[in-house]
């Protein structure tokens, strides 16, 4: 595994934007199973 300091910094960039333009990529059944754990590991 990473660094706890490089797993935080790689998150910190990732912006809303480009995770909304991921996700406005999938199918709808997938977006639903990705919905959840997505909340949970951005504690959304």
């Amino acid at each position: 595994m990473l660094c706890a300091s490089i797993v935080t910094g790689i998150v910190r960039t990732i912006t809303q934007e480009m995770i909304a333009g991921i996700l406005g990529q999938l199918p709808a059944t997938e977006l639903r199973a990705v919905d959840h754990p997505l909340r949970k590991i951005l504690t959304l």
